[in-house]
């Protein structure tokens, strides 16, 4: 059993900080895990040489290779390029990186080019998400339209969270008071968590709309179904039975 009274607060932040951070040393150059992730879960990696008293930091095209895995390269040459001139960095085609910085401002410029490399990054997975769910939404939108009929539903509706922000759903019913929103989720992680947020904002509203997320297949959500769920009020899949649809939708 682990005596909590003799571990320190300086001890668990160390362990927690080397967690976070780890680093290798070679002869020519160090590769450090940074704690900022790509769209996939991953840790940006950075290299970090030395050369004629200056420091080379590079990503070593680690966020292209996230772009490249999406088929987004395209999107990832024309936005990387931009981040990198906002942060004085450079962008050769491939790596963010950033060359002859002074040995005391190192922490400084390899944060900037994992934040740039980061980001970079996740405008190719948002509009790769954006483009699934467009699918994702007109296949709910087939599926409404045969449970409800074409004027059953409204479609692409604007409501506004307990947060004041404006969130935008696929589908709502209305009848009387109660509000029924369909949402559609595609498998990528972003779809997933960004539901989840505009539902559990819609749940704080003093009169919950209820929050069907419909998903192509709950295996393929992955662990992401546990944080889904948690802020729906059902979670249907795509092909699920008509009536389960309807009565999901049921409202006052």
């Amino acid at each position: 059993m682990v005596d909590f009274a003799k571990i320190s607060l300086s001890e668990t932040v160390d362990s927690a900080v080397s967690r976070l951070v780890s680093v290798e040393h070679f002869r020519a150059a160090s590769i450090v895990s940074m704690p900022v992730m790509y769209p996939s879960g991953a840790s940006v990696v950075l290299e970090i040489s030395f050369q004629a008293g200056k420091v080379f930091i590079s990503d070593r095209g680690g966020g292209y290779q996230e772009a490249e895995y999406l088929g987004s390269t395209r999107l990832y040459n024309k936005e990387a390029p931009k981040l990198a001139l906002e942060a004085g960095i450079k962008f050769d085609g491939r790596d963010m990186f950033v060359a002859e910085v002074p040995i005391d401002s190192v922490a400084g410029a390899m944060s900037i080019v994992a934040s740039c490399s980061a980001n970079a990054a996740m405008v190719c997975a948002m509009s790769f998400s954006e483009q699934e769910n467009r699918y994702a939404k007109d296949i709910l939108f087939d599926k409404l339209s045969e449970v409800y009929g074409e004027a059953g539903f409204d479609r692409d509706v604007h409501l506004f969270g307990a947060s004041n922000h404006q969130w935008r759903v696929d589908a709502v019913i209305k009848k009387k008071s109660e509000i029924v929103i369909f949402n559609s989720v595609t498998n990528n992680y972003i779809s997933a968590t960004g539901t989840a947020a505009k539902f559990h904002d819609l749940s704080r509203l003093e009169r919950v709309p209820r929050r069907i997320a419909v998903v192509t297949n709950k295996k393929d959500v992955g662990d992401w179904i546990g944080v889904l769920a948690s802020a729906s009020d059902f979670v249907l899949e795509m092909n699920a039975a008509n009536d389960q649809f309807f009565k999901a939708g049921m409202v006052a």
